[in-house]
This record gives C-alpha cells, structure tokens and sequence, in this order.
C-alpha cells in the first residue's frame, strides 16, 4: 500500500518527510498537547530523527506505516500530523490511526477532517477494520474517533482506551434478509411462500435491521423490496378470526400499541433515506409500512390496496396521518373507504409510487437513485434535510421552517462538510465528506420532542 496525498475542503495531508521536522517542531512542542509518538520531542533534531525512524518504516513486516503532514490548504501552513499503522494484508488488514493538532488550530474540527480523510482513504483501499488509542479523559478525540465511525471498547492499554470500528457479521433473521452493498443497504421481506406477509417475527426483525442502518455510517440508503412475486401480502391470516382480536393483552386500562404504527415511527426517525421498491402485491400492512419511506417505485404489474374496511378493521400504521399527506385527502378516502386493491398505474396517476418498472428492473433503479444519494451527498445534511421535511409536514406556520433552516445553515455552512462540498465543486471532483451521523446531528428544532402514546 504506497501512501498517497490527501485533500479536503480546508487541508491537504502530504506524506510525511524528515525534513518537515524543523517546521513542525513549533507547533508540537507544547505541553498542553497530548504526548506524540513515543512520547512529544523536545527539539527538532529529536523530531526530525524520530521523523526518521517513521519514515523509514517499521521493523516488524506485517506492519506499515504510514504518516502524513498536515496543511492549511489556504496558507500552507503546517498544523500537525496524522499517523497509521496498517497489519497485515488485504482482505482482513486492519489500521490503529493517530493524529496531533497544534494548540493554536484546535477547536476548529481539524481533528475530525483529517481523520475523516485518512479513514475513508484506507476504507476505499480495503482496510474496513479501523481503531485507535484515545486516553479517557480527552473528549476531543473521543468525538473524532466517533465521527469515523470508532466505538470504544473494554480494552485498556497504557491507560488509553482502543477504539475499534464496528465488526459487521451478517445479520441472523428468519423472515427478512439484509445485504449492505457499495454503502446501500437491501431489506427484503422473505417469506415467498406466503406473499411475504407480516407476522410478529417480522416486525421485530425489520426494528432491529432499521436500528443497524441507523448506527452504521457505511449505510447511506435503504432499500426495501420483497422476495419471490409479492412485495407483502398483509398481515398473516393464519389465525382467522383471531388475527386482530389481541387477546393476549389483559390490562383493561391500557391500549396495546399497534406494531405497524411501531415501524412506520421507526422509519419516520430514521437518519438515512429509505426507498421502497414494491415488487408485487402490497396490501394492507403491505401498503402502509411504505408510506413514511421516502421514495416508492412499483412494478408495473404490482397491485396495492388499503382494504381495512373490507376486513371491519380501520387503517393502522399511523397511515391515517400519513396517507393524505401523500396523496391528498380526496384520493386517501378514496382508497380507503372503497378497500378496493388498485393497480399501479393508478398508483403512479395518484402520486403514491414515483415511478413504474419491468419487475426484472425494478432493483436496478431503485439501486441507482439509492447509489446517486450514496455517491454525492453528505450524510449529515441528508440526514437534516430529511428530519426537516418530514416533521415540516405536521408545522403549523412557515416561520417554523424558517427558524429550523436558519439554524441549519448556520451549523452546516461552518461544518468541514460545507468546506468539502464547495471545494469539490470549485475544483471539479468528487466530494469527500468527513461529518458522520454516528457523530451526533446539530439541534436544529431545540425543543421539538415527539408525543408520547397514550
């Protein structure tokens, strides 16, 4: 693996030289600075020989390491130095990163893009296993570690904490499958033999599949789609009469929740775009779990329909809420009041699905518009902006919307995310975004809480 130069919105990372010691050594030697390497130099003939010994690589051959300078992209101007050391060989290698910022440019998220920038280069040349040692009580570097998706774990060594990124093992379910793809993750509902139709066992698995897409920054998009000819044919059946009838819940004072109104609410907090792709029929709880996804392309040959009333139920899923902001009241009472199973083109002629696609293309374009959000948008601002629209739909005046952007513009337009995105587009070339989700999102609705149920 040959170091290369990296560059973001406001630094460029050039691999480290001997002879960068003499300008480097003002800005670390300070004693408020973490200890560097081996312990901070005192001088730059010290700094320059152990820039030596670096540089000239380690002595155990499973090692590599790898060190780079940081600059001011606008000055020039040394401001500290990024470090990696990657063991041994793809697939399987993994890479413990450092990083050292000067007193006078800390606070600025300098920190954060660099570890940005060298994550995600050591990422796109196979290195997924990502760690550092951070001492307990530096909260700064607790927040970089996390902004590249690091978590800490129970190891201590020398007093430090190692942080590791988290291990991805595919996910055990029985009625659903998952499959994280070139940062897109695919959720198909399995039960073909039944027209995938909902049971308990798939709820619980579709909460826990959404929980993972959310914590896990190399998700950028969701696609759900079902497996077989049916996208999901409604609750199960099975038990005839007493499907719906919750016998098991004994409080007579309380209201057992509805499942489906459990994942459409999941869904609605979700920080990452979730896109249906209705392969076959979606009836009933079919249809409404599709309802807070953000973007909804069928199958030409697929049918839907909101049949709660032809079965002396009422529509649940929170879709009451959600439907007519859809589509309109008009067309939402329509549907719901006749129970009548629709085709897709009247789907697409009434605003509910975006577009319509041979079954056999189906995945494909629902990957590409999945892969365009992966490949050019910054997580953090999608994430934002899809907060923001969704709760706008419930906004009493347009001044809440005005308040939440301004604030938004404020936090985002001084993020290196911003810095990243102009810079990569004055400059013609793709962006590298260095903000995570997993890092936490900036309060853009101070006191914006979601109602309890009751």
């Amino acid at each position: 693996m040959a170091i290369a130069r990296l560059e973001s919105g406001r630094l460029t990372l050039e691999p480290l030289r001997v002879e960068h010691a003499d300008e480097l050594a003002p800005v670390l030697d300070d004693p408020k600075l973490h200890e560097f390497i081996g312990g901070r130099p005192a001088s730059a003939g010290e700094l320059r020989a152990q820039f030596a010994r670096q540089t000239a690589g380690s002595p155990d051959p499973s090692e590599r390491w790898l060190n780079w300078v940081m600059r001011l992209r606008a000055t020039g101007e040394a401001v500290g130095t990024a470090q990696a050391t990657v063991r041994g060989e793809d697939p399987g290698a993994s890479a413990d990163l450092a990083w050292v910022i000067g007193t006078a440019y800390q606070g600025q998220g300098l920190a954060k893009e660099a570890a940005g920038l060298v994550a995600g280069w050591l990422r796109g040349e196979g290195v997924q296993r990502l760690g550092a040692r951070i001492h307990p009580d530096h909260q700064a570097s607790n927040r970089v570690a996390r902004s590249i998706g690091l978590t800490p774990t129970t190891t201590i060594v020398d007093g430090e904490i190692q942080w590791q990124s988290q291990q991805r093992s595919p996910m055990e379910f029985e009625q659903i499958t998952t499959d994280l793809t070139d940062q897109v993750l695919t959720i198909t509902l399995n039960r073909p033999d039944r027209l995938n139709a909902w049971t308990q066992t798939m709820f619980t698995e579709l909460m826990t599949a959404f929980d993972h897409a959310d914590a896990d920054d190399e998700v950028r998009a969701v696609i759900v789609t079902g497996a077989g000819r049916g996208f999901c044919a409604g609750a199960d059946l099975e038990r005839g009469g007493e499907t719906f009838t919750k016998r098991d819940h004994e409080d007579p004072d309380t209201i057992p929740r509805d499942s489906g109104g459990r994942l459409t609410l999941r869904i609605f907090d979700m920080t990452k775009p979730v896109i249906a792709a209705i392969n076959g029929p979606a009836v009933g709880i079919g249809a409404t779990m599709t309802l807070p996804m953000d973007v909804r392309l069928a199958a030409e040959d697929a049918r839907i329909g909101f049949v709660f009333v032809r079965r002396g139920i009422v529509p649940e899923a929170c879709s009451s809420w959600f439907l007519p902001r859809v589509v309109g009241i008009s067309r939402a009472m329509e549907w719901v009041a006749t129970g009548r199973v629709f085709d897709a083109r009247e789907a697409l002629e009434g605003g509910l699905v975006r577009s319509l696609h041979p079954k056999a293309e189906l995945l494909d374009a629902a990957n590409a518009l999945a892969h365009e959000i992966a490949a050019n948008a910054a997580p953090v601002s999608v994430a934002l902006a899809r907060r923001m629209l969704w709760r706008m739909l419930g906004a009493e005046h347009p001044m809440q919307a005005h308040r939440t952007d301004s604030r938004g513009m404020l936090y985002r337009g001084r993020s290196a995310d911003a810095a990243e995105g102009i810079a990569a587009f004055l400059e013609k070339r793709a962006a590298v975004f260095p903000d995570r989700v997993s890092a936490g999102l900036p309060d853009i609705m101070p006191g914006w809480t979601g109602p309890e149920f009751r």
